[in-house]
């Protein structure tokens, strides 16, 4: 290869070529920077930096001015929490049979929109045996132009639900790319089914009552719905909603709510619907369902308008069994009338009649202006301040003269009972009333309860004292009353009735015992109860009892239902005119209280009737034997009987020969 020439290029090298003296050299000037790119790039750059600027001001918006917001929704749409109708938890009686409980339902919506095609003929044909709708009712109803959701049933079972997402429709088959039916070889359009499309079950918890109408005016109903509760249900919702969801927690879901949680303890604490803990109540269900069957028989017989049976365990105020006629089944309460729905045990007042001088004779003893044994001169009619009071068997005993506190409960002395109370210091006796929370509601987990009526103080007059000390004069409800008895059964001590027994960890809860018990001393801190409070010295209460007990045995010869014979009862009747706008008419109330085993007492019975038609109504003839019929049945139910010792005499002789091995017999030697 001939060698290069000056100034060429090496294929492999570069060469450079020196300048010769002389020449001229020409100096550029640098390119200015917009110089550097062409204008198309100049552009492409200009649009980068518009969009991210735009970038830029719209995270800023979103981050600054709109954050909260969507911070909120994105929580609402990623986390679900349980609703204020799934805390209720279970009503239990209290040996744990459950009276109340959540069960899951569903309500099925459609959404025509997302029908995806399918014809609402024929989805109504499917449809239709499940939801029990005739076909063309539910075809009009899913053809229907008013646009949103649609509902097809309300509380349905999951078994209907998933009977529903079983259902299949035929529906051609089209191609993916040009949405048209595809073909079979034969020329038919290729179909599959397909599950029914636009539905949309919503689960909900619905209240369900195992027992049916036992005890339906303490338990209440419940219409989620409406936001409506009645009896407890009403007297625990604001409690539970207040307290049991900052126990719940959230959980995480997608979309569609599925959850997004894997840790099987957080999914068993959210789905266990309305099961953190257990309201267990005092109530005893059998001696529930005893009196409501007897109350239910004895308004029959006597062809009354209404009636209630209360019983209470007297030391602890504990109500083992509240029943009110007429009554309702809760699960159906929109059925019932009106006037079944009132508890009238609580909301509404009366006049006590004779069962108030079981606490005028005690208020007689508690001041010392009454001895147990004195006597007091009953001349059958008493004039007070231009008042006539008579003794309801004035006739066959116009002058029953000098009687005993016994003969006073025995023969239910009016005068007697009005001439102790215009011996009590009237100050003294408005005040023994209050204590024992006349004019006062008592403080039970119930709605509605009424205060009764006492008379202040200063319109009390001597025929109004009078009248007090033999039931008339003042109002109260049964439930009044029958705590105020209690304070006699008891030694002296005034309670406030209890329907709550305590709240228990429901099965699988996160929540502990001492948690729970923490709880309803919360609850029973909101309650606000009246306290405690001693009204009769233990001496008094127990003169009191034994008058009464003694009271009891006089009238078992004329065959008294109050007399049981099995155990000392201490108890009194009460028959009383109801006043009509400030008017007596003939309308009458009877009732009948009574604790036993007297000296010992376990039960008391408040029995209350009001309006009986039939002939000779009276406390004794009317809630007596009711009274009898439940006490006897509560007897043997709690073994309160004494047991007696039997005696059989076996005479020795017999009992030596049976003890005695038989002689077998002699074999005689053949003649």
């Amino acid at each position: 290869m001939p060698p290069n020439r000056v100034g060429q290029r090496h294929p492999h090298r570069r060469v450079k070529t020196p300048l010769k003296r002389g020449h001229n050299v020409l100096h550029l000037s640098a390119p200015r920077p917009l110089q550097r790119y062409p204008l198309r790039t100049l552009l492409v750059m200009l649009l980068g930096l518009s969009l991210l600027g735009a970038l830029v001001l719209r995270f800023a918006w979103l981050q600054l001015v709109q954050g909260p917001e969507l911070t909120q929704k994105a929580s609402t749409l990623q986390s679900s929490h349980q609703s204020q109708a799934v805390y209720r938890g279970n009503f239990t009686d209290r040996h744990g049979l459950v009276l109340a409980q959540d069960a899951l339902v569903y309500d099925l919506y459609a959404h025509p929109a997302y029908f995806k095609g399918q014809s609402p003929q024929a989805m109504a044909q499917k449809l239709a045996p499940l939801l029990g709708k005739p076909v063309a009712e539910l075809t009009a109803q899913l053809q229907s132009q008013t646009g949103g959701s649609l509902l097809l049933g309300k509380a349905l079972p999951k078994s209907t639900i998933a009977a529903i997402k079983a259902l299949r429709l035929n529906m051609p088959v089209l191609h993916q790319k040009t949405q048209q039916p595809v073909m079979n070889v034969d020329g038919s359009p290729k179909v599959r089914p397909e599950p029914l499309a636009g539905l949309d079950p919503y689960q909900k918890p619905l209240r369900q009552f195992p027992q049916n109408a036992l005890a339906a005016h303490l338990l209440g109903f419940v219409n989620d719905e409406a936001d409506m509760a009645s009896g407890l249900h009403a007297k625990l919702a604001d409690f539970q909603t207040a307290t049991v969801p900052t126990l719940q927690g959230t959980l995480a879901v997608d979309g569609r709510g599925i959850p997004l949680e894997t840790s099987l303890p957080q999914l068993q604490r959210y789905l266990q619907t309305a099961n953190l803990y257990t309201t267990q109540l005092t109530l005893d269900a059998k001696l529930q369902y005893i009196a409501e069957r007897e109350l239910a028989a004895g308004l029959q017989r006597s062809q009354a308008k209404r009636g209630t049976v209360i019983i209470m365990e007297p030391t602890t105020a504990e109500v083992l069994a509240f029943a009110t006629l007429p009554s309702f089944t809760p699960s159906s309460y929109n059925k019932a009338p009106i006037a079944s729905l009132t508890n009238w045990a609580l909301t509404d007042g009366y006049e006590a009649g004779s069962t108030m001088k079981i606490l005028t004779v005690g208020m007689g003893l508690e001041s010392g202006t009454l001895k147990e044994n004195d006597t007091i001169l009953d001349t059958g009619t008493l004039q007070v301040a231009g008042w006539r009071i008579r003794n309801y068997d004035a006739g066959k005993r116009p002058y029953p003269g000098p009687i005993t506190l016994p003969s006073l409960f025995h023969h239910s002395s009016n005068v007697a009972s009005a001439k102790i109370a215009l011996g009590l210091p009237q100050p003294y006796y408005f005040n023994a009333l209050k204590a024992l929370h006349f004019g006062q509601s008592t403080g039970i987990e119930a709605t509605g309860e009424a205060t009764g009526y006492l008379p202040p103080l200063y319109t009390w007059d001597k025929s109004r004292t009078a009248s007090m000390g033999y039931g008339y004069g003042l109002t109260s409800t049964p439930l009044q009353m029958a705590a105020a008895v209690a304070a006699v059964a008891n030694g002296g001590v005034w309670q406030a009735p209890r329907l709550v027994k305590q709240f228990e960890p429901a099965v699988g809860s996160t929540l502990s015992r001492k948690q729970t018990q923490a709880l309803y001393q919360a609850f029973d801190a909101q309650l606000k109860r009246p306290p405690s409070q001693r009204v009769f010295k233990l001496a008094t209460t127990q003169a009191l009892t034994r008058a009464l007990v003694k009271g009891l045995e006089l009238a078992s010869k004329d065959k008294h239902p109050g007399y049981l014979g099995i155990v000392p009862v201490a108890g009194k009747t009460g028959t009383a005119l109801r006043a009509t706008e400030g008017k007596y008419g003939t309308n009458l109330v009877t009732s009948f209280v009574g604790f036993f085993p007297a000296y010992q007492p376990k039960l008391l019975v408040m029995v209350v009737v009001d309006d009986p038609k039939q002939q000779e109504a009276w406390g004794s003839t009317v809630a007596a034997p009711i009274f009898r019929n439940i006490a006897m049945e509560a007897i043997h139910y709690y073994a309160l009987a004494p047991r007696r010792t039997v005696h059989i005499e076996v005479k020795k002789d017999l009992l030596s020969d049976k003890t005695k091995k038989p002689t077998p017999p002699v074999k005689k030697a053949p003649l």
